[in-house]
Formats: C-alpha cells, sequence, structure tokens
C-alpha cells in the first residue's frame, strides 16, 4: 500500500523501468521496515529516504579537483607560454612537409595544408590568422 501512490507517477515509462523502480521501491520499503524494527524510531517514510540519501552522498561524495573557474592556473599550456611558429621539417618523402592546419578544420570546417607549425604544440597551424587564434582563444572552435 505504501507503494501504490508510486506507481500512478511511473504510468509512461518502459516496462524494464518500470520494473527496475518498482524493485528499488521494495528494497527501500524493506530497509525502512527494518530500520524501524531494530531502533524502534518512528519516522516517515519520506524522511527514511531523505536520510538514506544524505548518507549516501557523503559516503560516496568525490572533491571536485578542478576548483578554479578562470584562473591562470586552468588554462592550458597553449594559452600560458611563448609559442613560436617554425617551418616543418622536412621527410623523406615529401619535397615540401605541410601539416592540416588545427584551427581551420574546427573552427572554418575546411581542409586546409599549412608549412607552418607551432614548436612546443606541434600542431599545424597557419601564420595569419590561426596562430594568434589558437594561442589566445580557451576555445577556438
Amino acid at each position: 500500500m505504501l507503494l501504490s501512490s508510486v506507481e500512478c507517477v511511473r504510468r509512461t515509462i518502459k516496462w524494464y523501468k518500470k520494473l527496475f523502480f518498482h524493485l528499488i521501491d521494495l528494497s527501500l520499503l524493506n530497509a525502512y521496515s527494518a530500520y524501524k524494527t531494530c531502533t524502534g524510531l518512528k519516522i516517515s517514510l519520506a524522511d527514511f529516504q531523505f536520510q538514506l540519501i544524505r548518507e549516501i552522498f557523503t559516503k560516496y561524495a568525490t572533491q571536485n579537483k578542478n576548483l578554479c573557474r578562470h584562473s591562470i592556473t586552468c588554462l592550458p599550456e597553449r594559452l600560458q607560454e611563448r609559442h613560436f611558429p617554425s617551418m616543418v621539417p622536412p621527410a623523406s618523402k615529401k619535397s615540401i612537409p605541410q601539416r592540416r592546419c588545427t584551427v581551420c578544420q574546427n573552427k572554418f570546417n575546411k581542409r586546409k595544408d599549412t608549412t607552418y607549425k607551432c614548436i612546443k604544440c606541434d600542431v599545424g597551424l597557419c601564420p595569419v590568422p590561426c596562430f594568434e587564434i589558437y594561442h589566445t582563444q580557451e576555445k577556438y572552435f
């Protein structure tokens, strides 16, 4: 009878989801009745569920490792350090070595080959304007 009020809320979901939630509700109800008989405390089912949720959150909560939002330490290396363009070194097969420009490919959605790259990032970039875009904007695409 305690679970009958929950059934009317979940009429439109798939049968396997309904079965899953019904099993969860049954296990919560069994835990609630065992809690009442063991402790002798009389609390409502809703209060028991909230208390259980709080306990789960406190036990399994994880600390957010990236607490800063827009400080310098959160920025990627391509935005912090000094970067300089250089020519793509020659390979054994090509006389004029080229790479695809990352910014043109992601931002402008076109394939453009370039003979320049960033030394530190090791990414192919057009000298103007893609090199500046890649090293000054956090979201360049």
